[in-house]
């Protein structure tokens, strides 16, 4: 499963190129749902998949609507 984590990981970053910024909150993401995961349980895969990918539309945001708000994000 790592191994799963790590490839969404990498794909991400290589989304969002130079973006530090929104590559770090990503990661500190994925730490956060990692805690979670381990006092709440859940599904690994969807959990972690969602924190990795959860800001993947703010691109495409920002290009259309000039504006990063979680309605132009769906």
């Amino acid at each position: 499963m790592v191994a799963n984590k790590e490839a969404l990981l990498q794909a991400m970053e290589a989304y969002f190129q130079a973006d530090t910024r929104r590559i770090n909150h990503a990661r500190r993401v994925t730490e956060y749902a990692e805690e979670l995961l381990s006092r709440e349980g859940g599904d690994y895969l969807v959990v972690i998949g969602a924190a990795v990918l959860h800001d993947i539309g703010i691109r495409q945001a920002e290009k259309k609507y000039g504006s990063t708000a979680g309605k132009y994000q769906e």
